[in-house]
């Protein structure tokens, strides 16, 4: 990304030295392509820098939250403030934590909780 940010301020020098040649040539058609290019990029090297902050606040909040560590307890993953259950299936093959839904009284023959995502059902002890 940070690659997009040097090309855009290339560009914009590129433009600079189109400028100090129109001068000799005294075009105006030239003059107003130029200024729009110059504008054109300008916004560009604008919006590649939000998008470079953006990409790095998100990066952040990955990284925080990969960093809330899951304990298997009984039957699935709960954070260290007790919050879960989390499927164990799901986080051991993909690292992904999917809140298990609890099964009603009608289902609880198949277990007590299911994973919405990989339907695996589970039981409390």
């Amino acid at each position: 990304m940070n690659d997009l940010v040097s090309s855009a301020t290339s560009a914009i020098k590129i433009v600079g030295r189109l400028r100090e040649i129109n001068k000799n040539i005294a075009n105006a058609e030239f003059s107003n392509a130029l200024a729009d290019l110059a504008m054109e990029l300008s916004e560009l090297k604008i919006q590649v820098a939000g998008l470079l902050e953006e990409n790095d606040e998100l990066k952040r909040k990955l990284a925080d939250k990969k960093k809330t560590s899951l304990i298997f307890k009984d039957y699935a993953y709960f954070t260290d403030s007790g919050d879960g259950p989390f499927c164990p299936g799901c986080y051991d093959s993909a690292s992904k934590s999917i809140r298990l839904s609890r099964l009603t009284k009608e289902f609880s023959v198949f277990g007590t909780h299911k994973c919405p995502s990989c339907d695996e059902t589970f039981s409390e002890t």
